[in-house]
């Protein structure tokens, strides 16, 4: 095996190096902001560190977030002939339990890739405050 992927899970930008015999790979992980390996494999499984799920509600909320999002990717059985449906949704992600990047607001929020390079963003808080929020990516190749 010989095997690279990146990702980024906000705010953490993600390497993982899959190496060695099928029977006994070796994992290399590395992420900037610099995470412990199982913090970034709990990232990687969950899509927040150990640190985010904590909090029961937290944690159930993230659950559940991974499961819309399975469903909505058709791998799960009882719902694969939705798969047509959900394809329409492709362009759009949903945040549960998302924390503020400045406070520790939770918002559940809703993310429209406009383009390649737009995003539009709508969240409401557990407490009513809503947020909105319309982003430009820049891509370094």
């Amino acid at each position: 095996l010989d095997i690279k992927g990146e990702s980024t899970v906000r705010p953490y930008d993600i390497e993982i190096h899959i190496y060695g015999g099928l029977s006994n790979p070796t994992i290399q992980t590395s992420s900037n902001p610099p995470l412990p390996e199982n913090e970034v494999m709990t990232l990687i499984a969950t899509g927040t560190t150990t640190a985010g799920l904590a909090d029961p509600t937290a944690a159930t909320a993230r659950a559940a977030q991974l499961v819309i999002e399975e469903m909505r990717r058709g791998r799960i059985g009882a719902v694969k002939s939705l798969r047509p449906i959900f394809k329409l949704l492709d362009k759009v992600d949903f945040q549960v339990g998302e924390q503020a990047a400045y406070s520790s607001t939770t918002f559940n929020s809703v993310t429209f890739n406009l383009d390649e390079n737009w995003l539009l963003t709508a969240g409401i808080s557990d407490e009513g405050y809503t947020r909105a929020k319309v982003t430009y990516l820049f891509r370094f190749r």
